[in-house]
C-alpha cells in the first residue's frame, strides 16, 4: 500500500511539474509577443513590474521543482516521490502566487499596465492570514493580564468605594417600613390577648393603674 501511494504521488508530481514548465515558458513568451504586437512598445515601468513579479515566481518555481521532483535510481526504480505538490500550506500558497503572477503578466500585456494592481492580492492575502493568526494569539496573551480598569483603590470608609472600611452596624439604616410593620404585629398580638382575657395583660394593666 505504501509503494502504491508513493507511485501515485510521484505520477501526480511529474504531471504537475510538466504543466508548470509549460506554463512558465508560455506566459513569459506571450508577454513579450503580446506587448510587441498589441502595444508596439515596452515602457520602462512595465518592464520593471514584469521583472519584479517574475523574481518571486521564479523562486517559487525552483522551490516546487526541488521539493516535488521524484527521485529515481539508474534503473528507474522510485526512491522518493517528493513532496506532494497538491498538498496545502506553503505548497498551495506557492501555486497561488505563480498563478496570480501569470494572470497579471498576460493581463497587462493585453489590457494595459493597470492589471498589475491585482498583484496586490498576494500581500493583501498574506496580511489577512497573518492577522487571523496573530490577533487571537495577542488576545489570549492580553486576556491573562489583570485589567487596570477593574483594579480600584481603597476608598474612604462609608463612601461606597472599594477597600476596607467599617460597614454599617447591626440595625443601622433599617427601613422604617419594617419597624412599623413589626410594631403593628405586636399590637395585633396584644389586642388578641386582651380579647381572650389573658391574665398577663390584666396584671400589666393593674400595675399601670397602681
Amino acid at each position: 500500500m505504501a509503494n502504491a501511494a508513493a507511485k501515485r504521488v510521484a505520477a501526480q508530481n511529474e504531471s504537475a511539474i510538466r504543466r508548470l514548465n509549460i506554463g512558465m515558458a508560455l506566459v513569459n513568451l506571450n508577454w513579450l509577443l503580446l506587448r510587441y504586437f498589441i502595444h508596439h512598445r515596452f515602457p520602462l515601468s512595465q518592464i520593471l513590474l514584469y521583472l519584479l513579479t517574475l523574481a518571486p515566481s521564479l523562486a517559487l518555481y525552483r522551490y516546487l521543482l526541488a521539493s516535488g521532483t521524484p527521485q529515481r535510481d539508474s534503473s528507474g526504480l522510485l526512491l522518493s516521490p517528493g513532496e506532494d505538490l497538491s498538498a496545502g500550506g506553503v505548497t498551495e500558497y506557492a501555486w497561488d502566487v505563480i498563478y496570480v503572477t501569470w494572470a497579471c503578466a498576460l493581463g497587462s500585456a493585453v489590457l494595459g499596465g493597470w492589471v498589475w494592481w491585482f498583484y496586490l492580492l498576494i500581500p493583501g492575502y498574506a496580511l489577512y492570514k497573518g492577522s487571523s493568526f496573530l490577533l487571537p494569539l495577542l488576545s489570549s496573551l492580553t486576556g491573562g493580564l489583570p485589567s487596570l480598569t477593574n483594579a480600584g483603590t481603597p476608598g474612604p470608609a462609608g463612601a461606597g468605594g472599594p477597600g476596607p472600611g467599617p460597614g454599617p452596624g447591626p440595625g443601622a439604616g433599617a427601613p422604617e417600613g419594617l419597624e412599623g410593620q413589626a410594631e403593628s404585629k405586636r399590637q395585633q398580638k396584644l389586642r388578641k390577648r386582651m380579647e381572650r382575657g389573658d391574665p398577663r395583660i390584666r396584671q400589666v394593666e393593674r400595675k399601670r393603674a397602681a
